[in-house]
C-alpha cells in the first residue's frame, strides 16, 4: 500500500531521492500473500522493483544491520497499531520515525521529537512527512538523536524495572498492618 505508493512518488517526484532505496523486513502469513503480489506487481509497474530490497534475519544483530542502514523508518499501517516495538526500537537506534497519528508510537514520536506524524487517510501527508525526513539531512539527524535519548531515558527496562518495583513497594506498604 502507502508505503509503496509514497516511495513511488518521492522517487519520481523529488530530485534528491532518485536513488532512494526501499528496505523491508518482517513475517508474512499465508493471508497476506494477495497484498504482497499486489505490492510486488505495483513496484514492477513504476519499474521501482529493483529498487526493494528484502530483509529476512531476525536475529538481533540482523536487526541491528536492519536499522542501522535506514535514514528513516515507518510503520504505515491505517488503523494505527496499539503499541510499535518496531518503531521504538528504531528511535533506540537514532533512526527518525514517520508514523500514524493513530498508533501508540505517534505519543511516543511527539514526546521526544524522534520523528513526524501524519494523518493516515492522507497520502500526500504521509509523503510530504517522508520527504522532509529523507531531504532534510540535519533536522533528520537531530529527530534521531532526539528519539535515541528520549528512548534510553525512559523505555529502558532497567527503569521499567525499577519503577515497577517502587509500584510493588507502595502496594505492599498499604498492606502491612499499621502499629497502634
Amino acid at each position: 500500500g502507502v508505503l509503496v505508493e509514497a516511495f513511488a512518488r518521492l522517487k519520481s517526484q523529488r530530485p534528491l531521492l532518485r536513488t532512494l532505496r526501499l528496505r523491508v523486513t518482517g513475517g508474512a502469513l499465508d493471508e497476506d500473500s494477495d497484498f504482497l503480489e499486489g505490492l510486488a506487481a505495483r513496484l514492477s509497474e513504476t519499474g521501482m522493483a529493483g529498487d526493494v530490497e528484502k530483509h529476512d534475519d531476525f536475529s538481533r544483530r540482523g536487526r541491528l544491520d536492519f536499522l542501522h542502514g535506514l535514514s528513516a523508518f515507518s510503520v504505515p499501517c491505517p488503523s494505527g497499531l496499539a503499541w510499535n516495538m518496531t518503531a521504538m526500537e528504531a528511535m533506540a537506534a537514532g533512526i527518525p520515525v514517520v508514523e500514524p497519528e493513530n498508533g501508540g508510537a505517534a505519543e511516543l514520536v511527539r514526546e521526544s521529537g524522534g520523528g513526524l506524524v501524519y494523518d493516515p487517510s492522507d497520502i500526500e501527508q504521509y509523503t510530504e512527512a517522508l520527504r522532509r525526513v529523507l531531504e532534510d539531512v540535519e533536522g533528520a539527524r537531530q529527530m534521531g538523536l532526539a528519539g535515541r535519548k528520549h528512548v534510553l531515558a525512559n523505555c529502558a527496562v532497567e527503569r521499567a524495572a525499577a519503577e515497577l518495583a517502587a509500584v510493588c513497594e507502595k502496594a505492599s506498604a498499604c498492606l502491612r498492618p499499621q502499629r497502634a
